[in-house]
């Protein structure tokens, strides 16, 4: 959170000189501890290029901080030493060009977004887990609170496993006998901190679960949500089942699989745009 936040203030069109201080502070206290209990890692690298471009930032405008520099300049090092890809930026602020955003952004996706169903059949053709893990990383540019990055997927595979996980879910009666793997969308709550954010988790692991689908729709693979609205005693029952940590919430269960050759889907309609969009007013 605090280096996404020196990130965040580093990408405003007019950053002010000496913004976030108090997050630097609190973020080399942490990265100090951290790496004394833990050892460097990926993560703590991109914290560290978070603090190199907080310090290029103000070495441009003549502004230094010997004893901020000090201590930079230390944790850079121990994760140099640890870290093999020590040219690839991990953290801090990029320079997009308008003409490269508009060349990467402007394609026709309304093909891509009307042709995708909620499915129900599915061939017995396996499902490939490197097709899930291609899909996971796509889904890991979720926009997400802070940058927290909370969601978490737990995949079933075995064909057993499979019927005891959607037997103890109840809404896939019809068809689960075809489901060749379910995934499990949950959301960290260690990622978060205070009462005002005890939505917060369902939102981030709701939207990370609908690029989960439009990735794996991407890969060619067909799916359903599998709605996850239990009293404790269910969720106590799936969390015992697959042995998920009592600080992730489970947000939805995704059935995942390989399309037959035809099948069925639901027609399903959409309600009117104006119904959908509105603008917003303030009252007189």
């Amino acid at each position: 959170m605090a280096a996404h936040g020196i990130e965040k203030g580093r990408s405003l069109p007019a950053p002010r000189p000496g913004f976030g201080r108090e997050l630097i502070e609190l973020l080399l206290c942490r990265l100090e501890r951290y790496l004394v209990l833990f050892g460097p890692d990926r993560v703590r690298r991109a914290d560290v290029d978070a603090l190199r471009a907080y310090r290029d930032f103000h070495a441009g405008r003549g502004i230094s901080d010997p004893a901020l520099e000090t201590r930079r300049a230390r944790l850079e090092c121990v994760c140099d030493s640890a870290e093999k890809d020590r040219g690839l930026k991990l953290g801090g602020v990029a320079v997009i060009r308008r003409e490269q955003f508009l060349e990467d952004a402007r394609i026709d996706v309304t093909r891509f977004f009307a042709s995708r169903h909620s499915v129900r059949e599915c061939s017995d053709h396996p499902v490939n887990i490197g097709d899930i893990e291609a899909a996971v990383r796509l889904a890991m540019y979720t926009p997400s609170c802070c940058n927290r990055q909370a969601a978490r997927v737990w995949w079933v595979q075995e064909r057993d496993r499979i019927q005891g996980v959607l037997t103890i879910q109840e809404g896939a009666r019809g068809f689960k006998e075809q489901v060749p793997m379910v995934l499990v969308v949950t959301a960290d709550l260690a990622c978060f901190q205070s009462a005002g954010e005890r939505y917060q988790a369902w939102i981030d692991g709701g939207l990370f679960a609908m690029s989960l689908v439009w990735a794996l729709h991407s890969r060619g693979l067909v799916s359903c949500m599998l709605n996850w609205s239990k009293r404790k005693e269910k969720d106590r029952e799936l969390r015992a089942y697959r042995g998920i940590p009592q600080s992730e919430n489970i947000v939805v269960l995704i059935a995942v699989g390989h399309p037959p050759p035809t099948w069925r889907v639901a027609v399903s309609a959409r309600r009117p745009l104006c119904e959908v969009l509105s603008r917003l007013l303030k009252k007189s």
